[in-house]
């Protein structure tokens, strides 16, 4: 394959809400000229269910069904899963953090705290250590990204 770039990248729900059309760019423009990864958590998929089901989003919806057609188009879509989630001890996450986030951390929706074991997962535990990034829009998931050294960006980003 020679010295292609590589991209890692965890979605969470609201980059796939909201930049949906940044993502199918990336997987249109990565055919044969870079490594494109991309991994969605259970958290993102029960996430996207619930704006498409309780909030009639229509973004959560059109992201449901590239994900659907996407995993079978490219072999790099990655769904995690559930069983991942028991890979990865709570206690894991909030050693690594300082004392003053701990409590914040551990008061969190059992929703926020498997994003997090997912993505502690992919960057620090995995056996494979490739470089993943969490791309999310969300502020406050990109916080508590922040305070457990996740690395993050945006999906506004522009792969070479």
């Amino acid at each position: 394959m020679g010295d292609l770039n590589e991209y890692n990248f965890i979605l969470d729900a609201s980059s796939l809400e909201k930049g949906l059309g940044n993502i199918k760019r990336w997987c249109q423009e990565a055919r044969g000229k870079i490594v494109l990864r991309l991994y969605i958590p259970t958290y993102t998929l029960q996430e996207l269910d619930f704006l498409k089901y309780k909030r009639k989003s229509f973004g959560a919806r059109e992201a449901l069904k590239f994900i659907d057609q996407a995993t079978s188009e490219y072999p790099d879509i990655i769904v995690e899963f559930p069983e991942t989630l028991d890979v990865v001890l709570w206690s894991e996450i909030t050693s690594s953090v300082d004392d003053k986030h701990v409590d914040m951390l551990n008061r969190l929706p059992r929703r926020f705290k498997n994003l997090l074991k997912s993505c502690i997962y992919k960057c620090q535990l995995e056996e494979n250590r490739l470089k993943w990034i969490l791309v999310a829009e969300d502020p406050k998931v990109k916080e508590l990204a922040d305070i457990c050294s996740i690395p993050v960006s945006y999906t506004h980003l522009t792969l070479p």
